[in-house]
């Protein structure tokens, strides 16, 4: 305002809590058309609507194990042509996060047996001689780690 006080680019920047350069664009801009609504976007529009977001979002909460592929195939299947990266895009815009699924059973027929077979083996073995174990090493930041080692037996938890 020209009858009002003058701050520095600078002491604006730290009160509106953004940086120096954003405040001089938007000082030269109304000083050159005396606007400050925001102007048409460049760049591609978005080619899906918020409903097909929605649906997107909807697919991915109620089938917790399906892939970005399969929801993109289900949202051709209704006649829209949208990118497996749109769906990631639109699906992380809502809060989702994807992980990686689970490429293999963590245990396999095979396995199970082996385990069943060993456990009925055992059944009567006097477990009141054995101490369990285990340790690993817990990296707390970059070069310090943590060495914890604990067991337990019949008798209970030694330390």
């Amino acid at each position: 305002h020209p009858a009002g006080p003058k701050f520095s680019f600078g002491f604006i920047a730290k009160q509106v809590r953004y940086s120096k350069s954003t405040v001089i664009y938007w000082v030269k801009r109304y000083h050159e058309n005396r606007d400050l609504s925001i102007s048409e976007r460049s760049g591609q529009p978005c080619v899906i609507s918020a409903k097909q977001d929605d649906k997107i979002v909807k697919m991915a909460e109620k089938k917790h194990n399906i892939t970005t592929i399969q929801i993109q195939e289900k949202m051709e299947e209704r006649g829209v042509r949208i990118s497996v990266e749109t769906v990631r895009r639109r699906f992380r815009k809502s809060g989702g996060k994807f992980s990686n699924e689970i490429s293999k059973p963590l245990l396999k027929e095979d396995h199970r047996k082996k385990r069943l077979q060993w456990a009925k083996k055992h059944k009567n073995f006097d477990w009141n001689r054995v101490v369990f174990t285990d340790e690993m090493f817990h990296s707390i930041k970059h070069p310090p780690k943590v060495h914890v080692w604990g067991c337990f037996s019949a008798s209970g938890f030694v330390t």
